[in-house]
C-alpha cells in the first residue's frame, strides 16, 4: 500500500473524532509536504533516511523546526 492510501483510510476514520481545524490542518499538511514527497512510495519501502532527508528538505527551504515537527505529527499514524 502507498503512504496516499494509506493516509486516505486513515483521515476518513479520524475526521469525526478531530475538529475542523486540525482536520483541514492535517489534510494542508499532507497535501502540501507529505504527498509530493512520499504520497505514491509504498509503506514497505520507506526507510528511516527517507524521512530524515523530508526533514532536511523541510528545514532548507525555510520551514522552521515547530512546523517539521507539526508535519511529521502527522505522519505519527505510521512512524
Amino acid at each position: 500500500m502507498t503512504i496516499d492510501k494509506i493516509f486516505t483510510a486513515w483521515i476518513a476514520l479520524k475526521a469525526h473524532f478531530l475538529s475542523k481545524q486540525t482536520y483541514s490542518t492535517y489534510l494542508g499538511l499532507y497535501s502540501n509536504h507529505i504527498y509530493p514527497r512520499l504520497g505514491m512510495c509504498h509503506i514497505d519501502t520507506i526507510l528511516y533516511i527517507d524521512y530524515q532527508k523530508l526533514a532536511n528538505s523541510l528545514l532548507a527551504n525555510g520551514k522552521k523546526p515547530k512546523t517539521v515537527k507539526n508535519i511529521f505529527g502527522v505522519l505519527s499514524w505510521y512512524i
